[in-house]
């Protein structure tokens, strides 16, 4: 995204102490590490294995949450990037939007060329060899059913994306059908429903 050499990144799994993260997951998922820095940030990075495995976790379903409908974050919304590697161990990355890097590119076209491309077109030959099977995954996102090593953690989970208040976090038991799970299914459904309209272009 031409982010300057400052930029700040964090990565939970480097920020939480993995041997004991009862000391860094509160029961109220909104006072986590998770949340706090993400209130920060200008945008996520979801990084998939081929199976989509993100996609089924509790946690990354939250995250993926305060991307689409976090009511009590301020300022521009959550930037949502995905990101995978193919067989051959190359990177690509669909991104919400034009980078910085697709601008540059355009910019530097001479007028001609400007008239026979666009941004959107930039941007989807960048995409195009992100692999399909991990594309269809995007299309298949249930949080409801996700799951969390936690059996606790994951009614937390799904109450605080359906808008419980933090005292009745337990107390609920989370429906299926929620419009807030369906929201946040919704969302890396509409990015990798772009690229694969340009893919099958």
């Amino acid at each position: 995204r031409g982010l300057e050499e400052s930029a700040a990144y964090w990565v939970c799994a480097y920020a939480n102490n993995q041997h004991e993260l009862g000391a860094d997951i509160d029961p109220d998922p909104r006072k986590t590490s998770f949340y706090k820095a993400m209130v920060y940030a200008i945008g996520v990075l979801l990084i998939l294995d081929p199976k989509g495995t993100p996609f089924k976790r509790a946690w990354c379903c939250f995250e993926e949450a305060m991307v689409v409908r976090d009511e009590t974050r301020t300022g521009a919304p959550l930037l949502l990037d995905i990101a995978t590697v193919d067989s051959a161990k190359r990177a690509h990355v669909t991104t919400q939007g034009p980078t910085a890097a697709d601008q540059m590119e355009y910019d530097e076209l001479d007028n001609d060329k400007k008239t026979q491309t666009s941004l959107a077109r930039i941007k989807a030959e960048r995409e195009a060899g992100f692999p399909k099977a991990v594309l269809e995954r995007g299309f298949r996102v249930d949080t409801f059913h996700s799951k969390a090593s936690v059996d606790i953690d994951l009614r937390r989970i799904l109450n605080s994306i359906c808008g419980v208040p933090a005292d009745q976090l337990d107390a609920v038991e989370p429906q299926a059908g929620h419009a807030a799970f369906q929201a946040v299914d919704a969302a890396p459904s509409a990015l990798f429903a772009e690229a694969a309209l340009w893919l099958a272009a």
